[in-house]
């Protein structure tokens, strides 16, 4: 069967993993898989190793493109559907495209497509409840809320990847749940090695962790908006976490991925080797997170946390409970010992329930819960002190910790193998 995969991310990257790791299982199977995409997807999707004559690149007003008209899309747009034919469409997320069917980035149309060809889509955040989703910071920087739009009748089926949901099921109703992955994550021990020598990190703690474009991206908006000068990364949140690692007694290796980084940086902390990385094309950056010891993260619809957990790796997912706006007296006294390094987030009103800073995301609580994925990682209070430095120490001196973490990681592993194929799922959508 030819299925095409329809992805409109420009700034993320979560979607298009999704779509370019179910491609790759059904050419295994002898399917012929295309793309659509604007031009950040379009190069990730080319990394995994797709033949740059089945993706096709529209150009997006969202990504600065100058030379952006709808009308040229969509010439383009039909041009390359005539030309693959394709059977069956899978779209990255149903709700990046809006109620008159446009994408937000505007680059092309979820009715372009002929009524006829049976089109399924992603489902990363299992339709949140009640259909809702708390963005708690908008363009101007206030608390707002805003609707997803509801799953339209132009889709026929739903898939929910697995990692992040519940593996319990095969399928319900429409909805068919698939592992993102057919087998455990091993690491390449030369590599490993190699990569080690480079940084002079032998014996030390290795810790990877990707910051999120469009997290960035978003953030460096709130803080225009508030004239807050510095970043939120560099300035504020990853110095927090190196003053809880230099409290712990042995050598670090800290490598972050940034998209604001053009070439790489090195320095030093105390006890903390730090190395900011450039994006990295997908082989390498699995690379690193094999040679990883501990991955961490602050968003826990990451889709690099479903990597680390199939590379049994101590994932550690960062949120925050503290409501300074509500109980101001509580939130500062958990703040007294960092408040000099995030009191632009203090004096602002930015220390708010989420599991996405800054926005929110806390609706995505419920999906996790009664949910075995959320046995595989730990879940760590970012401005709470006492308690990382508590948590570093354990993940550095206790064997048994480490040794159930990966234990639940790999029970759910093991439901995961059980999971219906991506074979399986489009023969039987396609023939309902």
């Amino acid at each position: 069967m030819r299925i095409l995969f329809s992805t409109t991310g420009t700034n993320a990257l979560g979607e298009s993993y999704t779509a370019a790791c179910f491609a790759q299982q059904l050419i295994k199977s002898g399917h012929e898989c295309f793309f659509i995409a604007p031009k950040l997807g379009s190069e990730y999707i080319k990394t995994f190793g797709f033949q740059e004559n089945n993706i096709a690149t529209f150009s997006s007003r969202k990504e600065g493109d100058i030379t952006f008209r709808m009308e040229d899309n969509y010439q383009d747009f039909k041009n390359f559907i005539n030309k693959i034919s394709p059977e069956v469409v899978l779209v990255g997320d149903w709700h990046h495209f809006q109620e008159n069917g446009n994408a937000p980035n505007d680059a092309y149309s979820l009715y372009w497509f002929d009524d006829k060809i049976k089109i399924g889509t992603f489902d990363h955040i299992g339709f949140t409840p009640n259909g809702k989703m708390t963005l708690m910071l908008h363009k101007d920087g206030e608390f707002s809320k805003k609707k997803f739009i509801e799953l339209s009748d132009r889709y026929s089926f739903v898939i929910r990847p697995c990692p992040h949901h519940s593996n319990i099921k095969l399928k319900h109703k429409n909805t068919f749940y698939w592992s993102v992955f057919t087998e455990k994550i091993q690491p390449k021990i030369e590599i490993k090695k190699s990569l080690l020598r480079g940084y002079d990190a032998d014996g030390s703690l290795i810790i990877f962790h990707p910051i999120g474009f469009w997290q960035h991206r978003i953030i460096q908006k709130v803080f225009e908006n508030k004239k807050i000068s510095g970043d939120y990364y560099f300035d504020m949140m990853l110095p927090l976490i190196f003053d809880y690692l230099s409290e712990i007694s042995i050598k670090v290796t800290y490598i972050i991925v940034s998209g604001e980084t053009k070439t790489e940086i090195r320095r030093v902390h105390k006890n903390i080797n730090i190395v900011i990385k450039p994006p990295l094309k997908h082989e390498l950056f699995m690379d690193y997170l094999e040679a990883s010891d501990v991955f961490i993260t602050d968003n826990i619809m990451s889709s690099n946390l479903g990597k680390a957990v199939f590379a049994n790796k101590i994932p550690i997912v960062y949120k925050n409970s503290l409501d300074l706006r509500k109980h101001p007296s509580e939130s500062s006294q958990v703040l007294s010992a960092i408040r000099e390094r995030i009191s632009p987030l203090i004096n602002e009103g930015l220390i708010f329930p989420c599991l996405s800073f800054p926005i929110g995301f806390v609706e995505l609580g419920e999906m996790y819960q009664n949910n075995q994925f959320s046995t595989t990682f730990i879940q760590q209070e970012i401005y709470n002190k006492e308690d990382n430095v508590q948590l570093f120490n354990k993940i550095v001196t206790n064997k048994e910790y480490k040794d159930s973490l990966i234990s639940y990681q790999n029970e759910y592993i093991e439901r995961n193998g059980k999971l219906i194929s991506a074979e399986g799922i489009l023969l039987e959508a396609y023939e309902s």
